[in-house]
């Protein structure tokens, strides 16, 4: 009986041996957490990041820095390792002024078609000509030429030290020589929370002349502009939501103004401009479909739209602001004409 058990336990015991053989010669991305791939920040909150690739032309990567200073906004940059080496003091500048650079490899090619130590040897020198001309790291973003992804990619990535794989869900396409008009209609129509544009600098890439417009349409819309580090840091927030009863910004404006004016209008951009010519918002103010008024602060504006009414205040003192109630608030708002 004792030989017996003794037996046994030898068996568990060199079990458990080969078992912690076996993990410690399993690959580094077994053992440990793989990368995360993102390709949209948090879908509650209006924030969106818009994304360059590659390099390729230095007049186009100035021009964007420099529209991104105009407007203050952050960007993120997944340039290539050869540009990189090619123009440092350029990549200091970019990192310097708080812009994401990631990796994007040293001379793009498709990660699915090479070896893991390939792919292993094109983040390494793509992130060594980084630390040398900036003293940065690279990580923790890396973006894979042509967004192309399979587990011995993910592996590899994740084995290099890098937390984050960033796709994106709004491609431009514009390094098939879309005008800069078509590139930014593009963006625009496909706006929304938590979203990354993917754009190019690369010679024939009209993405930095229509930069302004889609910055500005953007701002308009009541998105914040931020880079993929500033996107994730405020995809740790939950965003308040509306109530189902409750009137957006967005939707209080238009129904004032069509109050006034007898129409509803049709983009958010039409709706600011509208409110701002009428004194009704700041020039600067940005309006939101997630966010709400206060009741003060929407009887203040029907002051402003009717300056000449005396006892507005009393008449909307008991009125609730709400959607269902969307029809006598519109109804009293004629009255006031």
């Amino acid at each position: 009986m004792r030989q017996k058990i003794m037996n046994s336990f030898m068996k568990i015991t060199s079990l458990w041996i080969v078992a912690v053989v076996l993990v410690a010669f399993l690959p580094y991305s077994q053992v440990y957490a793989q990368t995360k791939v993102l390709t949209r920040g948090n879908p509650n909150l209006p924030y969106m990041s818009l994304t360059f690739d590659d390099g390729g032309s230095v007049e186009n990567v100035k021009s964007v820095l420099e529209t991104l200073d105009r407007y203050e906004v952050h960007a993120s940059f997944f340039f290539l390792g050869s540009f990189i080496e090619q123009n440092p003091e350029l990549m200091k500048a970019i990192a310097d002024k708080g812009h994401d650079v990631g990796n994007h490899s040293y001379s793009h090619p498709y990660f699915t078609k090479i070896s893991y130590s390939k792919i292993i040897s094109e983040l390494s020198s793509s992130a060594n000509a980084f630390k040398k001309a900036t003293g940065y790291d690279m990580k923790p973003y890396v973006r894979p030429p042509y967004g192309a992804k399979n587990n011995t990619v993910l592996n590899a990535i994740s084995d290099a030290g890098y937390t984050h794989t960033v796709l994106w869900n709004v491609d431009t396409n514009d390094w098939k020589k879309k005008s800069s008009d078509e590139i930014a209609n593009h963006v625009l129509k496909n706006a929304g929370n938590g979203n990354i544009v993917l754009m190019h600098t690369i010679p024939n890439s009209n993405s930095a002349k229509a930069l302004p417009k889609i910055i500005e349409g953007l701002q308009s819309s009541g998105y914040k502009l931020v880079s993929i580090s500033e996107l994730l840091e405020a995809s740790q927030y939950t965003a308040p939501k509306l109530g189902v009863d409750e009137i957006s910004e967005v939707e209080f404006l238009n129904n004032l103004l069509y109050a006034k004016t007898g129409s509803f209008l049709s983009t958010t951009e039409d709706i600011k401009k509208s409110a701002t010519e009428l004194g009704l918002i700041e020039g600067t103010s940005n309006i939101s479909f997630s966010k709400a008024y206060t009741k003060e602060e929407m009887i203040a504006m029907i002051k402003k739209l009717y300056p000449l009414n005396s006892d507005i205040d009393k008449k909307f003192a008991n009125v609730e602001f709400k959607k269902s109630n969307l029809e006598q608030i519109i109804k009293l708002l004629k009255e006031q004409s």
